[in-house]
């Protein structure tokens, strides 16, 4: 089954929690999975399923059409002491949106942290709407503190779908013939083969002359790659390494042995992840055929 999509589920925009009715997310899907209403463009990737109806996603519900803007009077702030607290009176809280005024101004930017504008700090639990505050300094007289915020509604009753297979190595969603949505899993898929095919992973790669000598998150520019003789032995840094996919490209000057190659290398990674990949030096290629052993090939 490449996609799961029986009964309906309720969301709270700006909550990570889904409700299922008439619903089996335990049997049918597992942490990871896509998850997507019906008609949207967005997915969302499960965290966990907690029984048939109840799964939490990785990040909270968007929809900026189905959220409202509130202001409220939520406490009398004054000389006496310089920490409040209280509930705000809708939630879930939108991140990014509170902004609390108690003669100080806290503002939060989507962590949960208030940070006032006169080395105040407070907290803000989205989904309660518990907040706290410490002024940052004592008041000299008394005010209404007010806070104005978005809160997210509630919407019943949507059709949804869990995109529950992916390709083995790069996790793509794939689809079958009776899947729904085509076009927008389709869409999903081509964007995560282009980033991709776009990105390369790499330590700093910033590095002594013979090495990669720069490195950006779509370009690749080598000078010198086949080394110089002022290169000492042994060198395998990690500025002098990429990772591509789950394989290792690693540049430099090592004694050419096997075992001393794949002690250099296995110092900077995971030794289990070396079968595949490649090591380059002045005058060989080496291919790792096990993690525990790499060959020459003369180029």
């Amino acid at each position: 089954m490449s996609a799961y999509s029986t009964g309906s589920v309720n969301v709270t925009v700006g909550s990570a929690s889904v409700v299922g009715n008439s619903t089996d997310f335990a049997t049918y899907v597992t942490a990871g999975n896509l998850f997507k209403i019906i008609g949207t463009n967005s997915f969302y990737t499960v965290a966990g399923v907690s029984s048939a109806t109840r799964l939490t996603l990785t990040s909270r519900y968007a929809d900026l059409t189905k959220q409202t803007e509130v202001g409220e009077n939520v406490a009398s702030v004054g000389p006496a002491t310089q920490m409040y607290s209280g509930v705000l009176s809708d939630t879930p809280v939108i991140l990014n949106s509170l902004r609390l005024t108690a003669s100080e101004r806290f503002t939060e930017s989507g962590t949960g942290v208030l940070t006032g504008g006169a080395g105040g700090s407070g907290t803000i639990d989205y989904d309660t709407g518990v907040w706290s505050i410490t002024l940052g300094s004592p008041l000299t007289a008394s005010y209404n503190a007010v806070a104005s915020y978005f809160y997210g509604e509630s919407l019943s009753a949507l059709p949804f779908q869990v995109v529950s297979d992916f390709t083995p190595i790069h996790s793509f969603p794939e689809m079958s013939r009776n899947d729904t949505d085509f076009a927008t899993i389709y869409t999903r898929m081509v964007r995560s083969l282009d980033t991709k095919l776009n990105v390369l992973v790499a330590s700093s790669c910033t590095a002594t002359t013979g090495h990669i000598t720069t490195l950006t998150s779509n370009s690749l520019t080598a000078t010198n790659i086949t080394g110089s003789t002022s290169i000492t032995s042994p060198i395998i840094t990690a500025s002098s390494y990429l990772k591509v996919g789950n394989k290792y490209l690693f540049s430099g000057d090592v004694t050419e042995v096997s075992a001393s190659i794949v002690a250099a290398a296995s110092s900077l990674v995971t030794i289990a992840s070396l079968k595949g990949s490649l090591f380059m030096n002045t005058s060989n290629l080496w291919y790792f055929t096990a993690t525990n052993t790499a060959a020459t090939v003369t180029w």
